[in-house]
């Protein structure tokens, strides 16, 4: 299951769950920034606008 805002998108196949699983990854992985660089990343961000 997706959500996505203000709806769920469900997925019972599964080769579509795991397509989308594969996905995923691939863009977490492909990532410029990691998660211990996000708060950071997220300060120079508000610093920038602000």
């Amino acid at each position: 299951m997706i959500y996505l805002g203000s709806h769920y998108l469900s997925f019972r196949d599964p080769a579509r769950v795991d397509l989308i699983t594969r996905h995923f990854d691939s863009l977490v992985r492909g990532a410029s920034i990691g998660a211990r660089a996000l708060p950071d990343h997220l300060r120079q961000l508000r610093t920038a606008v602000g």
